[in-house]
């Protein structure tokens, strides 16, 4: 599988570049010569030092120097690679294998039996997250970012570096074009954690603004806490459902949790996950990593990041222009139901 995408990438990359030369010249014994040859004008467009350290992985290993082409490619940073493949401008798919033969070489070969959490803030993801991690003998839980990000995008350097056996790997990324993009090259099945927007929006109050008179917003009201974190996530949560929605609608592989059945039942959540991915867990394991989770948050709540797990708070308490000015953003997907995180939509 993994010449394949060599092939292609190779194929499609000398015909982008018209240099076959390069191909020609490492056939002919001169590879000391082909970072010199990568560089040179001749091509539509110069060629930096860590691309043509790249391509000349790839050439190798077209020929067989599998030798060659490991230390090559072990050499390039994954910064430098990420700069490269912004300035690709080849087809989708020819991205997709430069990609992965990266990862490749890094001994990271991504499976669809790893397990992408993609959790809407306030959903239970960090503590279902430490729930599968303990499931999976040897697993090790990576929280991809926080509510602090300025950006809901992954950024592939740090994804590349989360990438491992027996990884659950949790972010807050709305399915935005980048992100779709990395989900189809890594082989993802994700499982998307949803919950109401009234009770996300009001647990997110608690967490981002808490009732404490020494915190800066402390002073504030209930109501003036809630305008404020209206203003601030409420475009997130529906951008986070209505991109998600359109993924799964156009046929994405892509699990749906609900926040209300995952409370009742964390260890069925789990289970429905390791099926979604196709891993094997038996339920006592699970079960026994779910009495380990419960002994952490008893000892300490922000151990697993979790506060009260209640349902209808947020409903029942936010104010009903409020809820009018959230359900205002609901026209940005006129194509979506929203009913499943606001049935009153």
């Amino acid at each position: 599988m993994l010449s394949r995408v060599i092939s292609r990438a190779l194929a499609a990359w000398l015909k982008e570049t018209g240099m076959q030369h390069l191909l020609d010249a490492y056939r002919a014994g001169r590879s000391d010569h082909l970072k010199a040859i990568a560089n040179q004008r001749n091509a539509k467009r110069p060629l930096d030092g860590q691309v043509a350290a790249f391509m000349v992985g790839a050439l190798a290993l077209k020929v067989g120097d599998e030798a060659t082409a490991e230390r090559i490619w072990r050499s390039c940073n994954l910064e430098a690679l990420e700069r490269v493949i912004g300035r690709l401008s080849f087809e989708r798919s020819v991205r997709h294998a430069y990609l992965r033969l990266a990862l490749g070489f890094r001994g990271t070969f991504p499976s669809s039996q790893d397990i992408y959490l993609f959790a809407t803030l306030k959903t239970g993801g960090a503590y279902l997250g430490h729930l599968l991690t303990m499931s999976i003998e040897g697993g090790r839980y990576v929280s991809m970012n926080s509510r602090n990000d300025d950006g809901q995008s992954f950024d592939y350097v740090t994804l590349f570096n989360a990438i491992g056996p027996n990884r659950v790997v949790k972010s807050h990324n709305v399915a935005d074009q980048r992100n779709t993009f990395a989900a189809s090259m890594l082989e993802m099945k994700p499982i998307l954690l949803t919950r109401n927007i009234f009770d996300c929006l009001h647990s997110i109050r608690h967490f981002t603004y808490p009732d404490d008179p020494s915190h800066p917003q402390g002073h504030l009201t209930e109501i003036e806490k809630l305008e404020l974190i209206t203003a601030k996530q409420a475009f997130y949560y529906v951008e986070m459902h209505g991109s998600w929605d359109r993924v799964i609608r156009n046929g994405g592989p892509v699990l749906r949790l609900h926040y209300r059945d995952n409370i009742g039942d964390w260890v069925g959540a789990a289970e429905a996950i390791f099926a979604h991915v196709g891993r094997a867990i038996p339920r006592e394991r699970i079960f026994a990593a779910y009495e380990t989770v419960e002994r952490m948050r008893s000892e300490n709540p922000f151990s697993v990041r979790f506060r009260k797990g209640l349902v209808g708070e947020g409903e029942a308490s936010m104010p009903e222009h409020l809820k009018d000015r959230i359900r205002s953003l609901y026209k940005l997907y006129p194509d979506v139901d929203f009913t499943p995180i606001d049935p009153g939509a």
